[in-house]
């Protein structure tokens, strides 16, 4: 099994952080985000802040996909999902 490797030089940006710059890129509110992808502007304020992720990598593709990500830009939205979701898992800070 191939590792993932969740170091800092590797993970140094949290989901919610790239989200945010990704969302402010596009000039988009996080309410008409969150109801594009049938959540609550609250919910994409949580996911932007740290609070909580998104449930499932579906979340972030469908994120994406109304962002209009370039493919580096949905690898990078990816990467840090994953990173964090990880980090919790593992319970790294």
């Amino acid at each position: 099994m191939e590792s993932f490797d969740i170091t800092p030089e590797k993970c140094p940006e949290s989901f919610g952080d790239v989200l945010y710059q990704l969302r402010v890129k596009d000039r988009i509110t996080q309410q008409t985000l969150g109801e594009l992808i049938g959540y609550s502007g609250n919910a994409i304020s949580r996911w932007e802040r740290g609070q909580k992720l998104p449930i499932t990598i579906r979340i972030v593709e469908d994120l994406s996909i109304v962002l209009q990500l370039s493919t580096m830009e949905k690898n990078r939205l990816r990467r840090a999902f994953l990173c964090d979701t990880l980090k919790n898992v593992l319970e790294i800070d």
